[in-house]
């Protein structure tokens, strides 16, 4: 027993002796990190990437560790996470972890150059594994959302298909020749007119009649474009 002892003061008090410290492996620390951003962005592994760029080497595996809640209203770009670490309730360290999240998957981009106002077919489009940046917000991802549809504006080659490029065409379109009706108890008229401006459903347009020239104001309604009076 009492050469037990004389071990354990020999290494507490032997000036060049040191104990090899147990410090956790990087690859859990970035899993703990990736794991609260996930929360954050309400899991989907298969739709976002999370990288942590500067993994501290010096975490003791005694240690209970925390990362601090972010204040961003969005959690995907680069940015900084703090990590917390205590030891018996005792905040030891505080490191500042750079993390970039990225959002990838399988979106629709254009073929081809599309025109303002083209309307958009199958051959068109293709689907591609894309990241996607922050600030490309609702990208599309099935043809049913874009065949049939046409450009608010040109879309370039390449370029990933979102909500906002697209719409439905309109029922009758701007410099296209229509047929006007008026209709009143006991009679009815129909003559040629040239829309002047796009209308959609229940849309109230401006129309030129081509026989006398006159422009008048008209509802697009059930199909018809009947003149109001």
């Amino acid at each position: 027993m009492r050469k037990f002892f004389s071990i354990i003061l020999f290494v507490l008090l032997s000036p060049g002796l040191t104990v090899q410290a147990s410090y956790l492996p990087q690859g859990q620390i970035a899993s703990l990190v990736r794991t609260y951003i996930m929360n954050r962005l309400g899991g989907g592994e298969d739709k976002f990437q999370v990288e942590v760029l500067n993994i501290p080497q010096d975490i003791d595996t005694g240690w209970e560790l925390q990362v601090v809640p972010s204040s961003r209203k969005s959690y995907l770009g680069t940015y900084l996470v703090k990590l917390r670490a205590f030891s018996q309730g005792v905040l030891v360290k505080e490191v500042p972890l750079i993390v970039r999240v990225r959002e990838v998957g399988k979106v629709l981009v254009a073929t081809k150059l599309i025109k303002r106002y083209e309307v958009l077919t199958e051959d068109k489009v293709a689907w591609e594994e894309r990241e996607i940046p922050p600030f490309i917000r609702h990208p599309l991802r099935n043809l049913e959302e874009v065949v049939g549809k046409r450009a608010k504006r040109g879309i370039n080659r390449g370029e990933v298909v979102t909500a906002d490029l697209v719409e439905v065409p309109p029922l009758v379109g701007k410099g296209q020749v229509v047929e006007l009706s008026l209709k009143h108890p006991g009679f009815s008229l129909r003559t040629k007119g040239k829309a002047l401006e796009d209308g959609w459903e229940g849309d109230v347009i401006r129309v030129r009649v081509l026989a006398s020239g006159k422009r008048l104001s008209a509802r697009i309604e059930k199909g018809e474009v009947q003149i109001l009076n």
